[in-house]
């Protein structure tokens, strides 16, 4: 029964038992007293530093040209954005019990009649240097007040007016025309 196992011990060389590698697992020994090494593995060098302080030199860049990117994107974001809300209120007049210029605080459609009120009139387009704009106002009765206003001398894409309190209750339309064209158009109710 040669080359079969037998049960009978014959002479090899000793074996050691297997030595931890750190990490629980157990690699053995050869008899050369070097643990074997996987073809085309190297252990990793000693890092002295370099690749650490690398990669924040790469952080601060990506940083200093990410963040001015975004702060670009936000500004022509808000631009793009203030332009749109622009053209959606072409034509319209807005009202409100307070405001500066083209600003209106307060806005609402109903107004009591002791209010005064601050009006932003936005118009379809631009009027011209010089252009006479007609300022049309109608009262709850249906009588019509008119007033020829010149644009001032440079182009003009948004009139304003103060009105007094005092006005009778009722539904009010003002609108700014340039001859026969309606530019801007806003309704608004005061009551008692």
């Amino acid at each position: 029964m040669s080359g079969q196992f037998d049960g009978s011990t014959s002479e090899s060389a000793p074996v050691e038992a297997p030595e931890p590698d750190g990490s629980g697992a157990a690699v053995s020994t050869p008899p050369g007293g070097e643990p074997p090494v996987a073809p085309g593995w190297s252990p990793p060098a000693e890092d002295s530093g370099g690749r650490r302080r690398n990669g924040c030199v790469i952080g601060c860049v990506v940083a200093a040209v990410v963040v001015p990117l975004i702060f670009l994107v936000l500004v022509v974001s808000l631009i793009f954005l203030g332009g749109q809300v622009q053209s959606v209120l072409k034509g319209t007049i807005l009202f409100g019990t307070g405001g500066t210029g083209c600003t209106v605080t307060g806005g609402a459609a109903t107004f009591p009649s002791s209010s005064s009120l601050h009006l932003a009139a936005y118009l379809k387009r631009e009027a011209a240097a010089g252009e006479v704009l007609t300022l049309v106002a109608t009262d709850p009765g249906g009588a019509t007040q008119t007033r020829d206003e010149p644009a001032n001398s440079a182009p003009v894409t948004c009139l304003y007016l103060d009105v007094k309190s005092g006005l009778a209750p009722g539904h009010y339309v003002i609108e700014y025309r340039s001859g026969a064209e309606v530019l801007s158009r806003g309704e608004f109710d005061v009551t008692p």
